[in-house]
């Protein structure tokens, strides 16, 4: 605690490292996981962030407008802003991370910052500012918008393929055996070939 009674704002980064001169990077490790059970209730919005708009009064209960009944309900935050199956990978596939794995740097540490935060009157902030954009980068993946334009530029993506390598030249930055680069080659599309020259 601070001499105003705040806490030190401290949260445990999952994955972090400092580099050499002390600024925190990010790592971590791609290792195949086996995908959750399908057809969960899967919160859009996570349930730390829910529990922001609780009422003062009644701990853990929030009031929730249905845009097409036009009409409040009381709730609390594990039963609202959710939907089954959001995150349900496809059969057979092998994520490298779940949704959960990928959340849970921020569905663990954000409910205690966003309190220590408010207890502070959001003093020192902007030493969480990393943090903080990272946590509404996650909001964003979250949401119907960001699905729907992710699965518009998938589908209109051309996907490539090296057909042949038909030239290489000896590399001027790299010279040796090994350093031979690729020129000329024949790339496939689903919708042509073409010959690619490279710089």
């Amino acid at each position: 605690m601070n001499g105003k009674g705040c806490s030190s704002l401290a949260y445990s980064g999952v994955n972090q490292v400092e580099d050499e001169s002390g600024t925190p990077e990010r790592i971590g490790t791609v290792t195949p996981q086996k995908a959750p059970d399908r057809n969960r209730l899967d919160h859009i919005l996570p349930r730390g962030y829910l529990e922001g708009f609780t009422i003062p009064s009644k701990e853990g209960r929030l009031w929730v407008f249905n845009i097409e009944q036009r009409r409040w309900f009381e709730s609390s935050p594990g039963r609202v802003a959710a939907t089954h199956s959001y995150y349900d990978y496809s059969e057979g596939s092998n994520p490298d991370a779940t949704a959960d794995e990928a959340f849970a740097e921020f569905e663990n540490n954000f409910p205690t910052l966003r309190r220590d935060l408010v207890a502070c009157n959001f003093v020192g902030w902007t030493k969480h500012r990393d943090f903080l954009v990272r946590y509404s980068q996650m909001l964003r993946a979250r949401s119907d918008l960001f699905r729907e334009e992710v699965l518009k530029e998938a589908r209109n993506a051309t996907f490539l393929k090296v057909d042949e390598v038909l030239e290489t030249r000896p590399s001027a930055t790299k010279p040796g055996r090994g350093g031979m680069s690729c020129k000329v080659f024949r790339l496939r599309s689903a919708k042509r070939t073409s010959l690619v020259q490279k710089p």
